[in-house]
């Protein structure tokens, strides 16, 4: 993957909310266009609705793509954001605050979450089903033009052993995926401040969705829990050292990894210091500002948690103690069928 520039980071006075989605969409569709190295091969149009709920969904007319999203997103984010802050929490092991700048970091998490609604696009997410719309929260569904019925495709009829929920969750976790590299970028010790403000903006998106499906009584999501969502974002974060070294095989054309280019012990245990276990805590601190009780039982102690994710790598799937962790697990068997249907694994094949 290319080098995505930082211009997740430049933002401005906005003077609406929807010229903050605008904004974030064009940052958002700009660091695909840098990763794909061409332009994004179907610009979506926009469309910002003035409502009380918050909701986002996507869908494709004909071969017109469509991007809808309610005001309220913009307002829970910020004001999440806004009394996180006021809990004196998100600070750095010198003290200071990952960042103090409310608009600045409402920002961030709209990018990302313009980010994941993109990443359904250039996963062939509508192809594979033949659905005209993807939902986050389900309340979004009131308020589609479209109907989410799937057709029958030959791609969908070849999962019918599956539940179709298990299939929209693995959906939103490819989504996720391809999202969370594109917004955490590659790793660079001089970036680890403005790391942990992405997890965390990415971290606040999965909490409100979870947490409006909650209030809309919600008892079957199609997205996975945000322990679970959490649990994939971390786990990515851990490996996050070893990407330059992995970076410069490809380079040279060979599969290991050469020990010379990895980070040192001591560099890697500061990294685990400084960004990964402040980043569990930063996503609790959020949850819990947020009264999502749930999540953080869900999420577990950080010893139970990143010694799933040591688990989850290993395959000891028995071992498992987290949630999160649990339905990841029960997620991947049908996710590894589902990932050589789409489009983008077909065309390399």
């Amino acid at each position: 993957m290319m080098r995505v520039p930082s211009g997740v980071f430049q933002h401005k006075s906005w003077s609406s909310k929807p010229d903050q989605i605008y904004t974030a969409l064009d940052t958002a569709r700009k660091q695909i266009e840098e990763s794909m190295g061409e332009p994004f091969s179907n610009p979506p149009t926009l469309t910002v609705t003035k409502h009380t709920d918050f909701w986002a969904l996507v869908e494709l007319h004909g071969d017109e793509f469509h991007i809808r999203i309610s005001t309220s997103v913009v307002t829970a984010i910020f004001l999440l954001w806004k009394e996180t802050l006021k809990n004196d929490v998100l600070r750095k092991n010198d003290g200071q605050y990952i960042s103090t700048d409310i608009n600045l970091l409402t920002h961030v998490s709209l990018v990302w979450l313009l980010l994941h609604e993109l990443s359904h696009f250039t996963l062939g997410h509508f192809e594979i089903t033949g659905k005209h719309s993807i939902l986050e929260t389900t309340k979004g569904s009131e308020l589609s033009l479209l109907s989410r019925a799937p057709k029958a495709t030959p791609k969908i009829a070849s999962l019918e052993h599956l539940d179709y929920i298990q299939i929209e969750r693995c959906f939103e976790l490819q989504a996720d995926h391809d999202a969370i590299e594109l917004m955490l970028d590659t790793y660079s010790k001089e970036n680890w401040s403005d790391l942990r403000v992405k997890i965390a903006s990415v971290a606040t998106v999965m909490i409100l969705i979870e947490k409006a499906d909650e209030e809309n009584q919600i008892e079957h999501s199609t997205h996975p829990k945000a322990a679970t969502r959490i649990f994939q974002l971390l786990g990515h974060v851990t490996e996050m050292w070893s990407l330059p070294a992995h970076a410069k095989a490809k380079a040279r054309g060979e599969t290991p990894i050469c020990e010379d280019d990895l980070p040192s012990d001591e560099e890697k245990k500061e990294f685990s210091k400084e960004v990964i276990l402040p980043a569990f805590w930063d996503a609790v601190a959020l949850a819990e500002v947020a009264e999502a009780k749930s999540i953080i039982s869900d999420l577990g102690s950080p010893e139970d948690f990143f010694a799933d994710v040591t688990r989850a790598k290993l395959g000891q799937w028995d071992e498992l103690l987290t949630v999160g962790a649990i339905e990841w697990a029960e997620l991947k068997d049908a996710n590894d069928l589902i990932l050589p249907l789409l489009p983008i694994n077909q065309e390399t094949n």
